[in-house]
């Protein structure tokens, strides 16, 4: 037990100064950047002009909402730690001011309501954190879930286009190396796209964050990660901008790839 009220307040103070801060962005999608030389997206729009026009125009409204979605979260919890911020600064003045009367015979009752209170906070900050993470990783199961659906999207298309049969009659892959394996046969090397280092690095996570907890040797072989082997993956902020624009990129190039496949002029 701490000996006095003093060195327990400069304790609470040291934990309390480092309390959750929301000094990460959001991601954002085509057309929320202010100019084009930033770190967004590239926007893919010649797609539209080409065979697979629908599908660039449902790929940008898709990434759109699920930084919607990315943009809600963080607002909300934003708005929450703010109002705990504002409820902290109120406790801590009338702390402050409480403590100058406080004598021998009150003085464990008032480390007490002070220890007390100050783990109330701390619980807040914990719960935000917890959710902001969670948030991110719900994020990155998404985005590889985007990249999926859009390479069975426009696997699909390219073999129904060229074949005249049902684009829903079309057996699509679903497995990475499937992916690879089928896109070859049709003339398209997924492994030289826009975008496949992060859209990559993106995989491996979602696969990480669905079957374990720790940053294990498959996901340390990216860069960012290689610092952190072995870490909780709770403990780490994700890049996710990055991601979203590896994710946007590689299924942008991808569907140009198709509308190349399908049409040789296009582009020209």
């Amino acid at each position: 037990m701490l000996e006095c009220s003093g060195e327990k307040h400069r304790y609470f103070a040291q934990i309390m100064a480092k309390r959750f801060s929301l000094d990460h962005e959001p991601m954002r999608s085509v057309g929320q950047f202010h100019s084009p030389d930033n770190d967004g997206p590239l926007p893919y729009m010649e797609n539209i002009a080409g065979p697979l026009c629908s599908l660039q125009g449902e790929l940008h409204w898709h990434a759109f909402d699920l930084c919607r979605f990315h943009q809600i979260m963080y607002a909300d919890l934003g708005n929450r730690a703010a109002h705990v911020d504002a409820e902290y600064e109120r406790f801590s003045k009338s702390l402050e001011e409480q403590r100058a009367s406080v004598n021998d015979d009150s003085r464990e009752a008032f480390m007490v309501y002070e220890s007390r209170t100050n783990s109330a906070f701390m619980n807040k900050d914990i719960e935000h954190a917890r959710v902001k993470h969670f948030s991110d990783e719900f994020a990155i199961i998404g985005l590889w879930a985007t990249a999926e659906r859009y390479l069975g999207k426009v696997y699909a298309n390219i073999v129904a286009l060229q074949s005249g049969a049902g684009v829903d009659t079309v057996t699509r892959p679903y497995r990475w190396p499937e992916f690879i394996t089928e896109y070859q046969t049709l003339g398209i090397d997924l492994t030289t796209l826009d975008g496949l280092p992060d859209a990559d690095e993106c995989r491996v996570l979602n696969n990480t964050i669905k079957h374990g907890e720790l940053v294990d040797q498959r996901l340390a072989q990216f860069p960012f990660f290689a610092a952190h082997l072995g870490a909780e993956l709770a403990k780490i902020d994700f890049e996710m901008q990055r991601y979203l624009n590896g994710v946007f990129n590689f299924c942008g190039s991808l569907i140009e790839a198709g509308n190349t496949l399908l049409d040789p002029s296009f582009g020209t």
